[in-house]
């Protein structure tokens, strides 16, 4: 074994001797001789604990929070024969920025450069230009300020920014129905960012955010100021009425003092009083007389950081509670898990030098799992995961309310189902579907799967159960599958995906009080408002005016139709040809097919004649067929490639055949789609991580990017369980209501999901794609804002 100088090191409110370690990972049962650590001192962790002043109340929880964390972590130490320990010394910050920087600078002329804490937003802005100057890394639990979410700093923070707490007060806020807001904060890093995170959040909600009241965090004495904030709320209260009417109060403990004075103040009791994490589960609050009558009167209510459940998070909350007397604050659970993520990361990088504890920390907490299930950090260095419990003063004690879901952008309902929650699933999964539409019922499970993992990592108590059924690709067996559902006591159903099916379904399911969420029905005729159908597509009014565009910009001066004869392919050619006529072409009359035949030698034939009729008055090179079919294709396809006047034409596709590959897998097809330069357009895909997500998912399983409408299979899984979430209820009526409003905020794997009048996915982009040198490949994208297309030429992409 290597020895090595003593380091010293300094652990949020610890302070650390040590070694530079060379160790293994702390999950692991064993240590190799080649990665242990040389210690031969104990290491000293030093703290930075809010001991007294306006968070003492959380201080000790705290503190005592990494004494366990220090018993632990030598626990395991020993047991892996490390061959050193640590050892905790506590210093008591006072809930004083100035003060912490004292404790900062004594730390480091020790000789301590490695930090977990301070635990406020004050004190670590404060302290940090001397970390950051001096070479230092601190690890805070606790701090929440927006304004020190900087990458590449000394900071690192085991919680979230505050953007999304004040995302989840504005949302709470909404939905009790206030639109008229009075803040009265700590004017410090953390009150002022709180309260300007929740402004701009209610802002974006239509709420209307008073200047408010500011007060010195030194202050003793709130009469003045709690005077004032009286005369603001009156006069919110005139313009709003008291029942729209709250106060925001972001406070430390001092907050007590803030409600005895308020409480003297009549205009103060009629509304509703919300607080910041600090306040919630205060027993301060209902512990006084008065505080404990105010409180109730005015519904006070206050969110906290929901911590996702580890392997330890019980251990650590009994202990505390069992020290403390009382039920910790879930900041305990961060407080313990900061000892083991330095101590690992110590481990890990063999180093205690914070340039290299910096390089290594990011991979240690993502694998790290304690009292948090998970301690992965973002680009800022701030924790990646926010959700947030809400809590409520009942009957004199604190009980919890829903839950508000940044990750998902939902605030939940706090009585909700339990066990198994019955969702149907309508898909066509035999009838020799094309592996690429076989993807979509795939992605809906898919879609199950990660929401149910959601509802694990909030700890709520239901799951999402699809109960499939197999449309076979025809819209009577779709109705049968959909009655069956029904009778079993299941009416909230994902899919079917055709038009063709959703018409078929949609009486019955208006009737019967049922309701459908289709993935990738776009037929014009079923967008119609407050009926039982959402779409997570846009209408195909607009892919005909995408068409339209695109066909003008080729040159295209006459199009021939070849159409599938059903719901979908009626209105799409219906729709594309009014676009292109109004825009000064001609669309002949084409050729309709019966959507259950399977040989097309005749209707390749007549749309032979037509093209050759075109082409005698147009010339070839303006003249396009524009074809609307589902699997079909491939068989309508090869009949035409033996024919020299249809190879002779462009060959425009709806967006039902747009990067489908069944096309490029059959020889025949594939040497015609690159002849004819096969284009059309397909609803803009807008990345991000989710949407990466999936796109590695079904590359991995069939090694080829999927068609777009499985983006939205996928998401259709996650609206339907967020709309139970949010309204806690599995009742159709409640869905319905709350559906549009889950979509209006979500964000996933097609990006955001806002909804129209008539219940389908609002206006978006068209992504042009066109088989090129056997392949597809996207040329370009069609605005319908502007109704402008940009794209490339074939010629010039083409090898």
């Amino acid at each position: 074994m290597n020895t090595a100088p003593i380091t010293r090191i300094l652990v949020a409110t610890c302070l650390i001797t040590t070694i530079p370690v060379l160790g293994a990972w702390a999950q692991e049962d064993t240590m190799a001789d080649d990665t242990m650590m040389a210690v031969t001192e104990t290491v000293q962790i030093g703290g930075l604990f809010p001991l007294t002043g306006a968070l003492a109340s959380i201080g000790e929880q705290l503190r005592v929070a990494a004494d366990l964390a220090v018993d632990d972590l030598n626990a395991y130490l020993t047991e892996q024969g490390a061959g050193w320990q640590v050892e905790l010394m506590a210093e008591d910050t006072g809930t004083n920025p100035v003060r912490a920087l004292d404790k900062l600078q004594l730390l480091h002329a020790r000789g301590i450069s490695l930090v977990v804490g301070p635990a406020t937003s004050s004190a670590t802005s404060h302290i940090k230009g001397y970390a950051d100057s001096n070479d230092m890394l601190l690890i805070s639990c606790c701090s929440t300020s927006p304004a020190l979410a900087i990458a590449g700093d000394s900071v690192y923070r085991l919680i979230p920014d505050d953007l999304d707490q004040g995302a989840a007060l504005a949302a709470m806020l909404h939905a009790d129905g206030i639109t008229g807001l009075v803040p009265i904060w700590r004017g410090e890093a953390y009150g002022d960012g709180l309260r300007h995170a929740v402004a701009e959040a209610f802002e974006e909600y239509g709420g209307e955010v008073h200047a408010g009241v500011r007060y010195a965090p030194a202050a003793f004495d709130f009469g003045l100021e709690v005077a004032l904030l009286n005369e603001y709320v009156e006069v919110m209260v005139e313009e709003h009425g008291a029942d729209k009417v709250a106060v925001l109060m972001v406070s430390f403990d001092e907050g007590l003092l803030i409600i005895q004075s308020a409480y003297d103040f009549e205009a103060l009791r009629p509304v509703k009083w919300y607080g910041g994490e600090a306040l919630a589960q205060m027993s301060y609050l209902i512990e006084d007389d008065i505080a404990s009558e105010f409180v109730a009167e005015v519904d006070f209510t206050a969110v906290q950081i929901l911590d996702s459940h580890g392997g330890t998070t019980n251990q650590v909350r009994d202990h505390v509670a069992e020290i403390i007397g009382t039920e910790p604050v879930s900041l305990v659970h961060r407080s313990y898990d900061s000892i083991w993520v330095l101590g690992k990361t110590i481990m890990a990088a063999h180093s205690a030098e914070p340039r290299d504890i910096k390089a290594a920390l990011a991979d240690v907490v993502a694998d790290y799992g304690g009292a948090l299930s998970s301690t992965k950090l973002n680009a800022a260095g701030d924790l990646e995961l926010a959700n947030y419990q809400i809590w409520k003063i009942v009957d004199n004690a604190w009980a919890k309310g829903g839950i508000y879901a940044a990750e998902r952008i939902v605030l939940m309902a706090a009585e909700q189902p339990e066990g198994e929650v019955l969702v149907g699933s309508l898909y066509p999964l035999t009838d020799g579907q094309s592996p690429t539409n076989q993807n979509s019922p795939i992605a809906t499970q898919l879609g199950v799967d990660h929401f149910n993992e959601f509802l694990d990592s909030i700890n709520v108590g239901w799951d999402l159960v699809l109960v499939s059924k197999d449309t076979a690709s025809d819209p009577d067996i779709a109705f049968i599958r959909a009655l069956l559902l029904d009778i079993g006591g299941v009416d909230i159903i994902i899919g079917p995906p055709t038009s063709a099916s959703v018409s078929q379904i949609k009486p019955y399911a208006d009737r019967n009080n049922m309701m459908l969420i289709s993935c990738c029905s776009t037929a014009p005729r079923l967008a119609i408002a407050d009926d039982s159908i959402f779409r997570l597509v846009p209408d195909d009014s607009k892919q005909g005016m995408a068409v339209g565009k695109l066909l003008e910009n080729e040159g295209i001066e006459v199009v021939v139709p070849l159409w599938r004869g059903d719901v979908y392919g009626d209105d799409l050619r219906d729709a594309t040809k009014a676009n292109f006529e109004s825009r000064g072409y001609a669309f002949a009359e084409g050729v309709r097919y019966d959507a259950t035949q399977d040989e097309f030698g005749d209707t390749v034939s007549l749309l032979d004649d037509e093209v050759r009729d075109a082409i005698d008055m147009y010339g070839s090179d303006k003249v396009a067929v524009f074809l609307i079919a589902f699997d079909e294709s491939v068989k309508i396809l090869q009949d035409a490639s033996r024919s020299d006047t249809l190879q002779n034409v462009r060959w425009f596709v709806a967006e039902s055949l747009t990067k489908q590959s069944n096309v490029l897998n059959d020889p025949i097809t594939r040497n015609f789609v690159t002849n004819t330069r096969y284009t059309g357009v397909q609803v803009s895909e807008s990345g991000g991580a989710i949407h990466d997500m999936v796109e590695s998912y079904f590359v991995e399983k069939d090694g080829r990017t999927p068609v777009t409408l499985v983006y939205h299979a996928y998401d259709a899984a996650w609206l339907a369980g967020l709309s139970i979430l949010q309204s806690g209820a599995t009742d159709v009526d409640s869905i319905k209501t709350v559906l549009p409003d889950v979509a209006s905020r979500y964000v996933g794997a097609i990006g955001g999901a806002t909804l129209n009048e008539a219940g389908d996915l609002a206006a978006v982009d068209y992504t042009v794609w066109s088989v090129i040198d056997g392949e597809w490949t996207a040329i370009g994208n069609y605005s319908l804002l502007d109704d402008s297309l940009i794209v490339a030429s074939t010629d010039s992409i083409s090898g």
